[in-house]
């Protein structure tokens, strides 16, 4: 039959089954304990008193050997709870250093995530002045082309003025328009 590990339905766990061994001596005793029963009992029923001693002997055979079957069925229960439990420790253990291994692994990769992002924000930081240094120079290009025009402006109505087409005040005021519209 052999022992065997249970869990009931509350987790205890407990062997369950017998040794061929512990079995055997369990099988004797029991044939000794009933041939020494039966022996008391023709005692008693009226027979040979000589029949109490092998009668006798034969019970306390027969318990000595129910004892040392029960004792060997329980060291081999007990040794199989050990097992079971050095086994279930182990497991334990095994899943233990998993989760450490998982949650390193986890962690190298939250690093790596974050280096790569730091080296990302490195290239950004790196572009922006350049991006800058760009959008400040066209500025000032467009500024420069904004005075090159009204400059020029200005000097057109300046040889109108001086070929007499446009007068003073009208010369003036068409200034002001082009000083006015640079302004915004």
């Amino acid at each position: 039959m052999g022992i065997k590990i249970v869990k009931d339905q509350f987790g205890n766990v407990y062997a369950k089954g017998g040794t061929a061994g512990g079995n055997f001596l369990n099988a004797i005793g029991i044939l000794c304990f009933i041939i020494g029963a039966i022996g008391l009992i023709g005692v008693f029923a009226g027979g040979a008193t000589s029949l109490i001693g092998v009668g006798t002997i034969s019970a306390i055979i027969g318990t000595i050997f129910i004892y040392g079957g029960s004792h060997n069925i329980n060291k081999a229960r007990q040794k199989k709870l050990e097992e079971y439990m050095l086994q279930l420790q182990q497991q334990q253990q095994q899943q233990h250093l998993q989760q450490q291994q998982l949650e390193k692994q986890q962690q190298l990769e939250l690093q790596k995530q974050q280096e790569l992002e730091r080296q990302q924000q490195v290239e950004r930081d790196q572009k922006s002045p350049d991006e800058e240094k760009l959008k400040v120079e066209a500025q000032k290009k467009q500024t420069f082309e904004i005075k090159e025009s009204i400059a020029d402006e200005l000097l057109k109505l300046a040889n109108l003025k001086e070929k007499g087409i446009l007068s003073e005040e009208e010369f003036l005021k068409m200034k002001q328009d082009l000083i006015n519209k640079a302004s915004h």
